[in-house]
Order: structure tokens, then C-alpha cells, then sequence
């Protein structure tokens, strides 16, 4: 049997990466370093390419040392051949950023390494643009987690803005920002503003991947939580609904998305139960004389005893999906995250295993062509892999 080449099996392990089999494509990846550091003519950008896969795919699996020693091999062979100030250097410090905050105390770090990729993409020509709206976007991530939703909405902005230049405003990641940008606006009350970043971020959404996805239902859940602010009790039941049929089918009984949105709507029945038994007609005036011709009669005691009925306690904030998966996802976590400012309505991830391409938060990995260049390229950078970035 004819033994796969290079490009073949680095192919193939992006797709495992895509699938979210990690160990599969940790396997390959292996295999391909030791053939690879055994080769005497291998392609540095090839090589590359191939740690920082390796270091996406430690990530994924939360080895966060072995990510890092994985992104540090790539970033050494780019700099040693490219230079320092090379756009590509960029691509490489985007997922060492995201690395730090799916770790949840570094975002000093996080911040520290995104702005430097993000000097680089001001001042470099030729830079990925795609790479410089993954940067903004991260940022506001750490500006949205630290209070400072006036920043954070500024950085989702200039992201959102190049984003749907480059992708359009139906391609997920475009959803992914407008969702975060809806989430600072609920925050600050805005909720007409909130309320259109999301109807923008589930139209995208359903258009990608459909109305039965994690992501989508993650839309209709933020958006019933406006409409229950606005007191829309009626709107805000139609797209919980919609949140609890998705999550209910796809996620297990104890998943914290699911029970959040099992809470929404338990407090929602509960407020449409409570109008309903207030809401009765008012009686006519013979109705009124009969009562008040029987209250002169002698009362009749009720039995003794105790009446016991509960009502559902309003809603604590609730954690983000991100948080509870890296929750760092992580994963916009994800992951076994950092999210760590309570909000009422978790901001985004997607729950485990969807995504989002958005389901866990995976590092993006694309980074500029290097063809301008005089070093051979057989995978350029603009060829790798697009995974997702911090939500």
C-alpha cells in the first residue's frame, strides 16, 4: 500500500481537526514532524504550518504546555525565515493570544501578545486582514470580560466591519461578533440595538447551519432573553422554545445551556400562568349582589391545613457556554474559560461539539502568502486551516 505524502496527511489531519477528533489528528501530525525533521529539504513554511496544527490540536485537548511548545516551533521557524515583522508572524501570535485566554487567568498575557499581532498587521504591507479582524475581535473579548463594554464595543465593531467586507453578513463569524456586540448592548440596556445584532447573528446563523444548531439555538435564546426584559413574554416563549427543543435533543440533561434555557422558559409559563388566573372577567352587578347577599350569611370556615404552591425563583445570572467549557469553549467557551463576569444571558459559545465550526473555540490558523517571498512554499499560510476564535 502506497504510503500517503506529506501534503496528503497534513491534509488529512485538518480534517480530523475540523471533525474534532484531536487524537486522530495529533497521530498524523507526529508522524509528519519526525518524517519531516528527518527530511533534509523541507519547506519551512510547510514545517510551520504543521506545529502550529500540532499546537491547535494540544489546545483543543486543553494540553495548554504542549500547545505552547508546539506555537513556539512554529514561531521560531517563521521569524528565522521571514523575519520578525513578516504579516505571518501575526498568525502565530493570534492563536499563542488565544492560547493564553483559554486559560482564563492570562488575559494580561492574551492582551499583551493580540496587540503586538496587532501592530503588526497596522504597519505590515500585504498583511491578512482576516488575521487583523480575528485580533480586534479577541480584544474585545478581554475589554468585554474586564467591564469595559465602551472599548469592547469598538473593537467588535471594527471587526464586524471587515468581516462582513471580506466574508459577507451571513458567514459565521460575522454571527459570532454580532452576537458578542449584542451582549454588550444587553448589558447596557439598549435593548432596540441588542435586539437587531441578534436577529442579524441568527439570520446568519440559519443560514449556515441551519435551525436545528447548537449556534442557532444559542441565538433564540439570547433574543428570547431581550424580549423578557421588554416584558414580550409572548415572543420571548416562541424563541426559547425554539432554544429548548435544539438544546434538549442535542446536549445531556446536567449541560448548563440546557438548564439555563429550561429555566427561562419554566419562568416564562409561569408569568403566562400567573396573567391568566389574574385576568378574570369582572362580574356583573347581579353577580355582585348575590355576593354581597351571601357575605351576610354566617362564614363557613375553610378546613385547616397549609397551602402549599411554589413559584419559580427569578433567574440568577446565568455562566456563559464559554466559560463552562474551558471552560477554556472556547471555547467567542467555550471552554474551560474565562468568562467571568456574570451576565443574565450567557454570551456565547456554542455548547460543546458544535460550531460553530463554532462548537468548542479552536485556534484560527490562517495567516498571510508568503509567495512574495524568496523561501519555497509548497502550503502557504493563506491555505491553512480557519478555525474558531475566542467568542
Amino acid at each position: 500500500m502506497k504510503k500517503p505524502s506529506t501534503d496528503d496527511s497534513y491534509k488529512a489531519s485538518l480534517e480530523y481537526l475540523e471533525l474534532g477528533e484531536h487524537a486522530k489528528a495529533g497521530e498524523i501530525l507526529y508522524e509528519l514532524i519526525e518524517t519531516l525533521l528527518s527530511s533534509q529539504d523541507s519547506d519551512p513554511v510547510f514545517v510551520a504550518n504543521v506545529w502550529l496544527a500540532t499546537g491547535v490540536c494540544h489546545m483543543e485537548q486543553e494540553q495548554y504546555s504542549k500547545a505552547l511548545d508546539a506555537f513556539t516551533e512554529s514561531l521560531h521557524i517563521v521569524e528565522s525565515t521571514f523575519g520578525r515583522t513578516h504579516p505571518a508572524v501575526a498568525a502565530v501570535y493570534v492563536n499563542i493570544g488565544l492560547l493564553y485566554m483559554r486559560q482564563g487567568g492570562k488575559k494580561f498575557e492574551a492582551a499583551k501578545v493580540l496587540n503586538k499581532a496587532k501592530q503588526l498587521c497596522d504597519t505590515s504591507k500585504g498583511s491578512d486582514r482576516l488575521a487583523l479582524a480575528d485580533i480586534l475581535h479577541n480584544l474585545g473579548c478581554i475589554e468585554d470580560q474586564n467591564g469595559k463594554l465602551a472599548d469592547a464595543m469598538a473593537l467588535y465593531s471594527r471587526s464586524a466591519l471587515i468581516r462582513s467586507k471580506l466574508l459577507g453578513d451571513q458567514h459565521p463569524l460575522v454571527a459570532t461578533t454580532y452576537s458578542n456586540m449584542g451582549q454588550v448592548l444587553r448589558d447596557q440596556m439598549k435593548y432596540a440595538e441588542a435586539l437587531e445584532h441578534h436577529l442579524k447573528a441568527l439570520a446568519a446563523r440559519e443560514s449556515a447551519f441551519g435551525s436545528d444548531h447548537l449556534d442557532t439555538a444559542e441565538s433564540c435564546y439570547f433574543i428570547a432573553c431581550i424580549y423578557q426584559s421588554i416584558n414580550k413574554s409572548s415572543l420571548a416563549h416562541k424563541f426559547v422554545q425554539r432554544a429548548l427543543a435544539v438544546r434538549s435533543e442535542q446536549l445531556e440533561p446536567n449541560d448548563p445551556a440546557l438548564k439555563e434555557v429550561i429555566r427561562l422558559a419554566r419562568h416564562l409559563d409561569f408569568q403566562r400562568n400567573s396573567k391568566q388566573r389574574t385576568a378574570r372577567p369582572r362580574p356583573s352587578s347581579a353577580t355582585m349582589a348575590g355576593r354581597y347577599a351571601m357575605s351576610t350569611q354566617p362564614r363557613r370556615h375553610a378546613p385547616q391545613g397549609v397551602s402549599q404552591f411554589t413559584t419559580p425563583v427569578r433567574d440568577g445570572p446565568a455562566m456563559s457556554m464559554r466559560q463552562t467549557r474551558a471552560q477554556p469553549s472556547a471555547g467567542h467557551t467555550a471552554a474551560g474559560q474565562n468568562r467571568h463576569r456574570p451576565r443574565s444571558a450567557p454570551r456565547g459559545g456554542r455548547a460543546t461539539g458544535t460550531q460553530r465550526p463554532d462548537a468548542t473555540m479552536g485556534g484560527r490558523m490562517a495567516t498571510p502568502s508568503a509567495a512574495a517571498h524568496s523561501a519555497p512554499e509548497r502550503v502557504p499560510f493563506s491555505e491553512m486551516i480557519r478555525r474558531r476564535d475566542f467568542r
